[in-house]
């Protein structure tokens, strides 16, 4: 690409990291690990109580996601107005800036993956990396001399687009669970 090896594609890796990781911490570590097994066994007993369920740990997820994403947020807005334009980490908060909403979308996206797969529905899983992999290649076809400049926005793109389908998919095979912030015995249950 145009940018090669480039401060600017540095900083646009490692602006690309902050929503990675917290994937990882979130999405796909601890809280999965422990849903997915709870979420399987509910729904062989008591379907109802386990799409409850969901809909607690789906709400309270997003609404925690979206207040560190709102603390993020923030601090690349004061990185960018009283930060030096030329350092590095003022060029990584004004890439990530875009992106920081992205860590909402593939956490909860993961969640939902996870609920489809103990649903046995298993492509849609399959195809939400694929959707990020053509933002970006489609981004910088289309956009060849501002490629990192776009990325986050082909990210943040990628982000809605993986969770619009998941939430679909969950419609398709038997319901999107009702997103609630309340509590319930399996929920107490579980956060224990």
């Amino acid at each position: 690409g145009v940018a090669g090896g480039s401060p600017l594609l540095d900083a646009f890796l490692t602006a690309f990291q902050i929503p990675n990781l917290l994937r990882n911490l979130f999405g796909e570590g601890a809280l999965s690990t422990a849903f997915i097994p709870r979420y399987a066994q509910l729904k062989s007993q008591d379907p109802a109580t386990a799409e409850r369920f969901a809909g607690l740990v789906l709400g309270r997820l997003t609404l925690m996601l979206s207040l560190v994403a709102l603390a993020l947020l923030a601090a690349c807005c004061l990185l960018l107005a009283w930060g030096d334009l030329s350092s590095r980490i003022v060029m990584v908060a004004a890439l990530a800036a875009p992106m920081v909403p992205f860590l909402v979308f593939i956490c909860v996206t993961a969640l939902v993956g996870g609920m489809l797969n103990v649903r046995r529905h298993f492509w849609i899983s399959a195809a939400c990396p694929v959707l990020l992999n053509l933002c970006m290649i489609s981004t910088i076809w289309l956009s060849p001399e501002q490629e990192i400049r776009v990325a986050p926005y082909a990210v943040l793109g990628a982000g809605m687009l993986m969770t619009a389908l998941s939430f679909l998919g969950l419609a398709r095979t038997g319901g999107i669970p009702p997103l609630s912030l309340g509590s319930t015995a399996a929920y107490r249950d579980f956060r224990n």
